[in-house]
């Protein structure tokens, strides 16, 4: 990728990416959907209540090993 298509700051992230929660009062449906897929909290040895944890892991294999990207 050439240089100058390259983002070079969280602020030019945020000018193309936005992310929000639904209004649960408007559209509690898309709001449940998204609370329930996209959201996740913490869990572990220190949040076994957590829905994720099942038999003292996390269904979603978390903590995940650090991916160095770049």
């Amino acid at each position: 990728m050439a240089s100058r298509s390259k983002l070079q700051s969280s602020d030019d992230i945020n000018r193309i990416i936005c992310a929000e929660i639904q209004d649960k009062q408007k559209n509690l449906e898309l709001y449940e959907v998204i609370k329930e897929s996209m959201i996740y909290g913490p869990c572990g040895a220190a949040f076994t209540n957590s829905p994720c944890m099942v038999d003292g892991k996390c269904l979603k294999m978390y903590p995940k090993p650090h991916a160095n990207l770049i």
